[in-house]
């Protein structure tokens, strides 16, 4: 989703993004850390999952409806909304699913237990939404960028180009 970071999660940095079809993809969207850090807060997770609601909603608003080109996204945002759920404390419970001895990666824990589900399903459902009202927003942004690759950065030894 073209510009999506920059709105939704500042302290990203494009590094490829074409919606442009190329090979098996419909389009491809690389960001990466402003700085290498390794906690997040709340409010970044919560732009995390905005950004990779972006594609999907940008199929829905400039198709009508969303195919299944954002399938990926869509794995790594339940991911995190499973983690900020049952991991973090960051989704209204601090009772953490890690904590427990069953088995299962803590995805599957959060999706077992019913609030859990329903807290996943929340954040996603809240970030689509964000993302939506943003896309729409910035609409214009899109339309500009719409049939070409917008730029890439590569390391070559230490040197960035693009």
């Amino acid at each position: 989703m073209p510009r999506l970071p920059y709105f939704a999660a500042p302290e990203r940095r494009l590094d490829v993004l074409s919606i442009m079809k190329r090979r098996e993809t419909l389009g491809m969207l690389a960001h990466s850390e402003t700085e290498e850090r390794f906690t997040r807060t709340k409010g970044e997770c919560l732009g995390l999952l905005q950004v990779a609601m972006g594609g999907m909603v940008a199929e829905e608003a400039f198709f009508g409806k969303a195919g299944t080109g954002p399938a990926g996204d869509l794995a790594s945002a339940t991911r995190l909304a499973a983690q900020m759920t049952g991991a973090y404390g960051m989704a209204g419970s601090l009772v953490s699913l890690e904590a427990s001895k069953a088995p299962g990666d803590i995805v599957a824990k959060a999706l077992s237990d019913d609030k859990g589900r329903e807290a996943v399903e929340r954040l996603l459902s809240e970030a689509k939404q964000a993302a939506a009202e943003t896309v729409e927003q910035h609409r214009d942004v899109v339309e500009a960028l719409r049939g070409r690759p917008i730029g890439t950065r590569r390391d070559h030894g230490g040197h960035r180009e693009g």
